[in-house]
């Protein structure tokens, strides 16, 4: 004695808005669309019908490819096909829902580069040993350099360009996880800077509280912050 199979009519309202979904994007009738589906699953069109009316196919081969052919010309989302899968009691669906809805591929993110340095102004030529000579500076136990001459020799050029040789990049010769670049050329006045240092790198470093407190807490809490 076979026990008398029920329909399940959750499943057949989805397979039946999975049908209609395609029938108006590819502008064909319903019963062409059952047609076709019976020629893809070498059935008869009536078995579709059927299906609509919930009775869940009994090959899980079939509802498989009912849900893919849904999907891919009624442009059906995920949602809809984790219900329907559900409703037929799908064995294995995320494995099935994987192949139609693949993840797009990670990219690595390139990690966050913290700098302020003014723009470059052309190709960097000609100095080749006084960036060797500030770079070997930079690497020495008293990292503290002083690029000295006259006006308009590019004493600033050389300073952003090795700056930029720091951070990480294709041109890269050291990595450093920061470069902050306060200028002095606007305010040749200015007596005092520490405020304003410690102001510059609290907004690269992305620490904006570290801004609004008082200079004597500032030195303090950025020490830490910065660390």
């Amino acid at each position: 004695m076979h026990k008398k199979t029920m329909p399940n009519k959750q499943f057949g309202n989805l397979l039946s808005e999975g049908i209609v979904s395609v029938a108006r994007r590819q502008h064909k009738t319903v019963v062409g669309v059952e047609q076709e589906i019976g020629e893809r699953l070498a059935c008869s069109h009536h078995n579709v019908q059927r299906w609509r009316r919930g009775y869940v196919p009994r090959d899980t081969d079939q509802t498989a490819e009912l849900v893919r052919y849904c999907v891919k010309h009624g442009r059906l989302d995920r949602t809809w096909a984790e219900s329907i899968l559900a409703h037929a009691r799908y064995p294995g669906r995320e494995i099935l829902l994987r192949e139609i809805f693949p993840e797009p591929p990670k990219h690595n993110r390139a990690p966050r580069v913290y700098q302020n340095l003014p723009a470059r102004y052309g190709e960097f030529l000609g100095r080749q040993a006084d960036m060797v000579r500030v770079l070997d500076g930079l690497a020495s136990r008293w990292p503290l350099i002083s690029i000295e001459g006259f006006g308009g020799v590019g004493k600033t050029t050389l300073a952003i360009e090795v700056a930029r040789r720091c951070l990480p990049g294709p041109d890269a010769v050291d990595h450093l996880e920061a470069v902050v670049w306060v200028s002095a050329k606007d305010h040749p006045e200015q007596k005092r800077w520490l405020n304003e240092v410690l102001d510059t790198v609290a907004r690269v470093l992305d620490y904006p509280y570290v801004i609004q407190l008082p200079l004597a807490q500032k030195s303090a809490e950025g020490g830490s912050a910065f660390a």
